[in-house]
């Protein structure tokens, strides 16, 4: 299943967290369903106790971008702006672009170990 990351903006604050979900409708949906916005927005005055898919108004593709979108959500004067990207996780990152990286190197010139640089025999 797609492991989605998200950056949640309320107010002037961000946090970011990440979930799994088929579906970019799917990752909001379990996003709302669970506490991580909840317990940041904590208890500021006038803000929701929850939100739901109703209070969804802009679920778009980010331009020019492949697997990030934007969406805004609101209620009674108060807005959430979410940035998601369905992430590539290490297992599925293909070993030829990864060893075609610079070398990257420790304090003193020592390479620092790359486990995906090489082929699997």
């Amino acid at each position: 299943m797609p492991l989605w990351s998200l950056v949640v903006s309320v107010e002037e604050a961000f946090f970011t967290t990440q979930l799994r979900a088929r579906t970019v409708a799917r990752a909001i949906g379990t996003f709302l369903e669970g506490k991580a916005l909840y317990q940041f927005i904590g208890r500021r005055k006038g803000w929701p106790r929850r939100f739901t898919g109703r209070d969804v108004f802009v679920l778009i593709p980010m331009d020019g971008l492949r697997n990030a979108y934007l969406c805004q959500l609101g209620r009674n004067g108060k807005y959430v702006s979410i940035v998601l990207v369905n992430t590539v996780t290490e297992k599925q990152t293909n070993p030829r672009f990864v060893a075609d990286a610079p070398d990257a190197t420790r304090p003193g010139g020592r390479p620092v170990p790359r486990r995906a640089a090489q082929p699997e025999r």
